[in-house]
């Protein structure tokens, strides 16, 4: 806490942060413990995104952009069913705010997903070559427990460039705490990073230098 006082960056982990949001809360002096972060992020490569359902409140409590942004992108771009947050803040107004911001997020992430879809499936209609090699790629993905729309998109592109302009933007990714993360590979199989959050969209008043 003390650093984030004086401006002493340091690398931090998603339970340090966690805690340092509930110290920071406790001695109000949120804004300067959201400002520090930044440095901090840039202190800690290693830094653990996947814990954004834990993050997401913190970063809120915080109005820390960079963390909630990635947080909000992570947790909404799943193609899996999102399962409601467990919320640790039971101010009905936090909760609101949190599910209105990721349906929003999710929504856009939906938008581009179903244009690059319509993009694909007219290129491969045009082309024998293409649909070809989108059917055997398809079934290759089906034999999988579940289609994985990411992964699937993926795959094709890595088969065949055809597809780029059409998959490039949904595969793109927007996450800044952690840019090793791919859309349709790995861990991410489920996962799209392709939406964005703007300052004007964030659930707080950007303009506010205390709270």
């Amino acid at each position: 806490m003390l650093n984030c006082i004086y401006r002493i960056p340091f690398e931090i982990n998603p339970e340090q942060l966690i805690e340092l949001a509930k110290l920071a809360n406790y001695y109000r002096c949120l804004p300067a413990a959201s400002n520090n972060l930044y440095a901090c992020f840039s202190m800690s490569p290693n830094f653990d995104i996947h814990k954004a359902r834990d993050l997401i409140e913190s970063a809120y409590k915080l109005r820390q952009p960079l963390l909630f942004r990635d947080c909000v992108i992570f947790i909404a771009g799943t193609m899996q069913r999102m399962s409601p947050l467990l919320y640790q803040d039971k101010n009905l107004n936090t909760q609101q705010a949190l599910q209105q911001v990721l349906m929003a997020v999710r929504n856009k992430i939906f938008e581009n997903h179903l244009e690059a879809q319509e993009a694909m499936y007219t290129k491969a209609g045009s082309s024998r070559e293409l649909f070809k090699t989108m059917k055997e790629i398809s079934i290759k993905v089906l034999e999988q427990d579940f289609f994985c729309q990411p992964y699937f998109y993926r795959k094709l592109l890595d088969r065949e460039e055809e597809f780029f302009e059409d998959l490039n933007d949904v595969l793109s990714g927007n996450l800044q705490l952690d840019n090793s993360a791919m859309a349709g590979v790995g861990y991410f199989d489920y996962h799209f990073f392709c939406a964005d959050l703007s300052d004007e969209d964030l659930p707080w008043d950007t303009t506010e230098t205390d709270w």
